[in-house]
């Protein structure tokens, strides 16, 4: 190949490559407008009152996998759960079903309930503070937030107590922690990996609802979230 030939084919690579990062971009903007307009419609049809109560009732015909409403504090995080029959779907689909980069927040699929023992929830963190965004924050202590959940018959309040980041390698099954000497090791290691803890440490007898999304100070690494689950208001 001489060497006219070969600049030649160089830049059609690099048109290419710039066509696919262009497309790949416009996508990603279409995903995220798309995305909050799904969940500001499910958060306005949830709403018993603006920025109070919700309810999933109003949600059920429209999101299948529908498990619980959960808000922060501040409302940075409002979003519907889902729970698929695997971790990988909601990766990639928002709460509604559609296809979306975004994908949704959702309960680890091997979670009978958000009663458990260790309830493990999932979502991507995105630069915007879109899905699990504003957990980046989380990260200094004074930033940290609380959280309440709403089922369809139960709502409930979940208090930070540990912010960790742990490696994506890191293997969790929710079975495993109905065994307290279980829970103690899951603990010690998220204590290990912790950045800090809030207030009184949580015993392995207490239940527990960890938030996890991606984390850049490394590569594959992981946020963990370690809240402790109050007792149910409701029937």
């Amino acid at each position: 190949m001489n060497r006219g030939r070969f600049i030649n084919l160089l830049m059609a690579l690099v048109v290419l490559w710039l066509l696919y990062q262009g497309a790949s971009w416009l996508k990603l903007q279409r995903d995220h407008q798309r995305s909050r307009e799904i969940y500001r419609e499910l958060q306005v049809e949830a709403s018993l009152q603006p920025g109070a109560e919700r309810s999933i009732l109003p949600l059920q015909g429209e999101v299948g996998d529908l498990v619980a409403w959960m808000a922060s504090d501040s409302r940075r995080i409002d979003h519907p759960l889902v729970r698929g029959s695997d971790n990988e779907t909601y990766l990639h689909r928002g709460a509604n079903g559609e296809q979306n980069s975004l994908g949704a927040i959702f309960v680890d699929y091997r979670n009978g309930s958000l009663l458990d023992p260790a309830v493990f929830i999932y979502g991507h963190m995105m630069k915007d503070d879109a899905m699990f965004g504003p957990l980046k924050d989380f990260k200094e202590p004074e930033q940290a937030e609380n959280f309440t959940f709403w089922t369809e018959e139960q709502s409930f309040h979940a208090t930070t107590k540990m912010v960790s980041i742990i490696p994506g390698e890191t293997t969790v099954d929710p079975r495993d922690y109905g065994s307290l000497e279980k829970k103690q090791e899951l603990y010690q290691f998220l204590r290990d990996h912790a950045l800090y803890e809030l207030g009184e440490a949580p015993g392995p007898e207490e239940p527990w609802i960890i938030l996890i999304t991606c984390t850049y100070e490394w590569e594959n690494a992981r946020l963990a979230v370690l809240t402790v689950r109050e007792e149910p208001e409701g029937p």
